[in-house]
């Protein structure tokens, strides 16, 4: 199968992780026998570490223009965001863009975002503060969690990123859910692991959309996807597509 015959798939990274940065871990190397996988960096990350990270809005109508210049006429079998790419894809959702079947892959949910804005800064600095002092321990942490190559890539991305940009950042990840009409909410799958943390973010979800169609992995743990089990994952991903034929 040519390249350009190959159905296509949108991928939005998480925090502190570029698109380069999963391709160079392999994560959705199962996928790309069968499939064309488009990334796009999120400002403040990869090819656009320079670019500061702004109104939700703004970051959304970006990657929309940016998928318009690249991908003009590209009909999208399905795309991926995971955690902070999760709620750009959500978003992009909401305002009508056709990108297949959505996974949102470790949507982040709050009851209160103006105390968990509060709780999630005060990590942040923390993560910060630990990078510049300890960056050994940090990049342990992160690679015990996310496997080499993505651990290297979130301590340098912790350390670069501006502060500014990373409180624009958990701001947007903290506003308010976009309205969504039925039709729009058929075509994403939200998925979660199976902890207890995960079944909080669900009742927050299913609050606001009465009618999501959620998808809980027991053994599945969002933060790890990185580390092992990717062919777990992308077989995965390749049911959920073929149950949305």
């Amino acid at each position: 199968m040519e390249r350009q015959d190959k159905p296509a798939i949108l991928i939005l990274h998480p925090l502190f992780l570029a698109g380069e940065d999963l391709q160079k871990q392999g994560v959705f190397s199962a996928l790309e026998k069968r499939y064309r996988l488009v990334f796009i960096d999120l400002p403040s990350h990869g090819s656009k570490m320079g670019h500061a990270f702004g109104e939700l809005d703004q970051v959304v109508g970006a990657v929309a223009n940016e998928l318009m210049v690249r991908e003009a006429g590209t009909d999208f079998v399905a795309s991926i965001g995971l955690s902070l790419g999760a709620r750009i894809l959500l978003e992009l959702q909401a305002r009508g863009h056709e990108l297949g079947l959505c996974i949102l892959d470790g949507l982040v949910l709050f009851d209160d975002p103006r105390v968990t804005l509060k709780q999630s800064l005060g990590t942040m600095r923390r993560v910060r503060l630990f990078s510049k002092m300890a960056p050994w321990l940090v990049r342990w942490i992160f690679t015990k969690l996310y496997g080499p190559v993505c651990g290297a890539a979130m301590l340098r991305h912790s350390q670069a990123m501006e502060w500014k940009s990373l409180c624009k950042i958990l701001e947007g990840c903290c506003s308010p859910l976009p309205t969504l009409t039925a039709g729009q909410l058929r075509k994403i799958r939200f998925l979660f692991g199976g902890k207890e943390d995960s079944y909080k973010h669900i009742m927050t979800l299913t609050n606001k959309y009465p009618k999501a169609e959620v998808l809980v992995q027991e053994n599945y743990d969002h933060i790890q996807f990185c580390a092992n089990e990717t062919k777990d994952y992308c077989a995965l991903v390749e049911r959920l597509i073929a149950g949305n034929e």
